[in-house]
């Protein structure tokens, strides 16, 4: 596995890291992360037409968090949630 390769799964493993969290990530964050795990600091700089191709290469795209989205999800949950508690009521009669 080349160095470029071991970048890439190393900046993806931490995308899908700080999803999963439910944390922020941004072109920043992305550039942060392949700068510091970068083999050759000195000539790799992440720029911003890296960080697009990369996003590009995994399909990332970089969307902003709207609360109505949140609070659809949260009603959705909740109704799921309601359901299954009736049904185990149901059950247990």
């Amino acid at each position: 596995m080349s160095s470029n390769e071991a970048l890439e799964k190393h900046v993806f493993a931490k995308f899908i890291e700080r999803r999963t969290k439910g944390l922020p990530v941004n072109y920043r964050i992305l550039q942060s992360i392949a700068l510091n795990a970068s083999s050759k600091p000195e000539s790799f700089k992440a720029s911003n037409g890296w960080i697009q191709k990369f996003m590009c290469r995994h399909r990332i795209v970089c969307r902003k968090k709207t609360h109505s989205t949140t609070q659809i999800i949260n009603e959705i949950t909740s109704s799921i949630l309601t359901y299954f508690d009736s049904l185990q009521e149901k059950e247990f009669r």
